[in-house]
């Protein structure tokens, strides 16, 4: 039995994926995906490794509705798991900052998480702030750090 579900966000995202039990700090919560695609074939669910190199979820899989918070309660662990940076309770929600996994040089998106510390605009990695880059390092989802 899986310890996740999907259900309903209260939020306005469609559906997420929510812990059905408690996650401790570093524990893996999900593989992402195993399927590797060109850019021609990504959608705007898939994680990018390389130049031409994504992780596309399957419709069946966690993957596929994994949401963006700007305080995000996963990162990105290559080659493709999903991984609690904190302690995550039971029925929260499990999410990832987009902005550790999309290399895109011009890729941005306006953020609707309505967190205390929403960055209104989601940039690609190479765009954030230095401190943030630094932050986030062993999370960034790019092969050839």
């Amino acid at each position: 039995m899986s310890n996740l579900i999907v259900k309903k966000t209260d939020y306005g995202a469609g559906k997420g994926v929510y812990a059905q039990k408690q996650l401790q700090k570093g524990e893996m919560a999900f593989i992402f995906s195993e399927e590797i695609v060109p850019w021609a074939k990504v959608t705007h669910r898939g994680i990018q490794l390389g130049k031409n190199r994504w992780l596309e979820p399957s419709k069946e899989s966690f993957g596929f509705y994994l949401n963006h918070r700007c305080s995000s309660s996963c990162g990105f662990q290559l080659p493709n798991k999903i991984v609690a940076l904190r302690e995550i309770k039971e029925d929260e929600e499990i999410t990832i900052d987009y902005s550790t996994i999309v290399h895109t040089q011009k890729w941005e998106m306006d953020c609707l998480c309505q967190s205390t510390d929403c960055r209104k605009v989601v940039k690609s990695f190479p765009n954030m702030p230095l401190e943030f880059r630094e932050k986030f390092r062993e999370w960034n989802s790019w092969e050839n750090k």
